[in-house]
């Protein structure tokens, strides 16, 4: 019996052994950088910082952090923003799993987010699973940049649209208003040369004077 429990218990404990081995091979195939951590409360239960219990392969890539298990964030890089020990708390104290995208300005980079509560609620743990999406990230902002460039050349383009119209329609106009000032001159001509022709034919048809007599 003493023998059966024995074998029993070896198989327990390789089974287990080859679980874990598993999931952490899961985890290192993962392109994601995945880490489980212990958020650190003061006695008020605000969040002071983390520290690092697990990580994968690509944590290193995705961080830069070498030799991260052990060690506090705050040690690692301690001007992170508050915002990151307050949300992996709220997961610790609720948890409720929670998706975003944050700026870590510390590491220079941003990152897509989903963490969620992992063990019992009394270790504080938190799974972390997340994707360095800094390139994307500053494509985006370089997309929205030249969208603003573009709205403002159209703008441009439009003010000048506008001015070449106006310029046109006074131009235009200008140059109508001379042409009916022509066809006037043209017709005050034409009259003024038929009554200079009219005057003509009246003294080329009136006979020389002759004297009068006075009895």
């Amino acid at each position: 019996m003493i023998q059966l429990k024995t074998a029993q218990g070896s198989l327990t404990e390789e089974a287990l052994r080859e679980s874990e081995e598993s999931y952490r091979t899961v985890l290192d195939l993962l392109d994601e950088g995945f880490c489980i951590i212990e958020v650190l409360f003061d006695e008020a239960q605000r969040p002071l910082d983390y520290r690092f219990l697990q990580v994968n392969v690509a944590f290193e890539q995705q961080t830069g952090f070498a030799d991260a298990v052990g060690q506090t964030m705050r040690t690692l890089a301690p001007n992170l923003e508050e915002h990151w020990f307050e949300m992996y708390g709220t997961v610790a104290l609720s948890g409720q799993p929670v998706r975003f995208e944050n700026e870590a300005k510390a590491l220079n980079r941003w990152y897509d987010v989903y963490a969620f509560r992992i063990g019992p609620p009394g270790l504080n743990r938190v799974a972390v699973l997340f994707n360095d999406v800094t390139e994307r990230k500053h494509r985006m902002e370089e997309y929205q940049r030249v969208m603003e460039q573009l709205e403002e050349s159209e703008a441009a383009l439009q003010d000048k649209v506008r001015d070449l119209e106006l310029f046109h329609d006074v131009v235009v106009g200008r140059e109508i208003k001379m042409m009916q000032l022509e066809k006037e001159v043209a017709l005050l001509r034409e009259k003024l040369a038929r009554y200079s022709e009219a005057c003509a034919g009246d003294e080329t048809g009136r006979e020389p004077g002759t004297a009068t007599t006075t009895k």
